[in-house]
This record gives structure tokens, sequence and C-alpha cells, in this order.
């Protein structure tokens, strides 16, 4: 079984906070402090419940605090550091890789950093690919990566999100499970955090007209809710299903995996083609 899986960093990692450390060395004392080791033990648990050595995972892991606060910082002062944000997020995925071991899953890393470029055709992906085998344990991240230009020139860097990622891996691999996990138990009609009365949609498929515009979703709930179903919708227009889930409820993601398509919101294809 071919699964791709997406940990959200609002999941992982502690969202509420307004200060992050701004030099490697004291995101490496002090970084711990923000991920939430106990909701990242039990996920990889639940991974491992499910996941065999016959198996191929492709898990990548959000950035959450550790690259959106130094992107940020970084962006509005002219000492622009690419090294420190690219070694705090690798900080976080090779803690979500130690604890991934933790469980049996000896994964292998695979930096976007060095492994992926932004070029006038979009993300290029390509070497990142030929470096996956068939079976097999792999994780990657959110990451900034360098942009070329002409005749292979460095211009400057990008940032390519998680979300990115899975899609961009998902249209060559062709998953029999892609999962995304974040804060909320999927798609809703409101915010739910803050309207009681929001209801979950449990199924999204993009051809139907009820769904196509998705500014209907609210605000975005999960700081990227309408991208991450725009992005999904794409896929399932391409015969490649998809599930975002909460990975706060314990046993969800032990579920979906699983082949329970009733949990959280699945995006697919419903409507006859034509």
């Amino acid at each position: 079984m071919k699964v791709v899986i997406k940990l959200g960093g609002s999941v992982i990692v502690e969202k509420h906070r307004n200060w992050f450390p701004t030099s490697i060395e004291e995101i490496t004392t002090l970084g711990k402090e923000y991920i939430r080791y106990r909701v990242l033990k039990r996920l990889c648990k639940e991974i491992s419940q499910v996941i065999g050595k016959e198996d191929f995972l492709f898990l990548v892991n959000g950035a959450g605090i550790f690259g959106h606060y130094l992107v940020n910082y970084y962006f509005n002062n002219k000492d622009f550091d690419v090294l420190t944000i690219h070694r705090s997020v690798s900080f976080l995925n090779s803690e979500v890789v130690k604890t991934l071991k933790d469980f049996g899953l000896k994964v292998k890393t695979i930096h976007p950093f060095e492994s992926c470029k932004f070029t006038k055709n979009g993300f290029d992906v390509d070497k990142l690919l030929k470096s996956l085998t068939f079976p097999g344990f792999f994780s990657s991240y959110g990451d900034i990566i360098p942009t070329v230009g002409l005749k292979g020139r460095l211009e400057k860097y990008e940032i390519i999100s998680g979300d990115d990622l899975i899609v961009k891996v998902s249209e060559v691999l062709k998953p029999e499970r892609l999962i995304v996990v974040t804060d909320v138990d999927g798609v809703y009609t409101k915010d739910p955090k803050i309207f009681k009365d929001a209801e979950r949609i449990k199924v999204i498929d993009p051809l139907n007209p009820k769904f196509i515009d998705y500014s209907n979703y609210g605000i975005d709930v999960t700081g990227g809710m309408k991208s991450k179903v725009e992005k999904l919708s794409k896929l399932a227009i391409n015969g490649i299903e998809s599930q975002i889930i909460s990975g706060l409820i314990p046993g969800n993601l032990r579920r979906a995996l699983s082949g329970d398509k009733t949990v959280g919101t699945l995006i697919k294809i419903s409507t006859p083609l034509k």
C-alpha cells in the first residue's frame, strides 16, 4: 500500500506563542518546548499500527512556528538568514523522525532544501522523487528552497509548504491513502472554533457545483483550509482521493489509514463523468 501523510504544524507544534528563538543555537536548545510530543507520539504510534514493512510511506510535516515565525522575522529584516530557517524546520523534522523510529518505523529523511527547486515552471521535485524506493519509509517537510533562473543561476529563495510537497508527490505516486492531519475534524461550513452551528462536510466532490466556490468554507480554520481544499480537489479530479482529518482525536489517523472513509472530510469525485 502506498501512503502519503501530512502532519500539520497546527497539530504537532504549539500555535499560541508570540515569540520564537531566532538563532539556531537557541532553536536547538529551546525548540523542544514548542513541540507537542504527546500528540506526536500518539500519531506516530497509530501510523506504526497500520503501516508494515511491505508498504510505502511518505510522511511530510508542516513547519508551524518553526518556519512561519522565522520567515516573517527575516523577510522583515535586511539580514535574511536562509540557513537558520532551513535548520529550524529541519530540527522539527528530526524530532518527528526520531519519534517514528521509536515506534519501529525506520524513516529516511529527504531535505527539500537539497532536493527541490523552484523554476519558471513551478516546483521541481524530480530529485526528491528519484530518492524514493518501494517499499520504503520516507519523511520530508515544508522548507525553504532555491529559485533557479536561466542557465541554472540562483536568483532567490522560495517556500515550499508541506501541502505543496504532498500534492507534487501524489501527482506522480498516486497513493492509495492520502491523509492530511489538521487540528479540526475535516472541512466545515464555518469556522467550528467560533461558530457552534458549523457543520462538518463529510464529502467534497470538486465536480459538484455546490462545492466549487471554496470561499464557502468560511475562515481558514487551519491557517490554509481553503488552499488545502483547492489543491486536493485538483488531485481528486485526476483520480486521487484524500481525507482531511483531526489529529487531536485519538484513533482518527489509524482509522483513516485502515480505510475508514467516514473520518473527517473525504475529497473525491462522486459525480459521474460525462
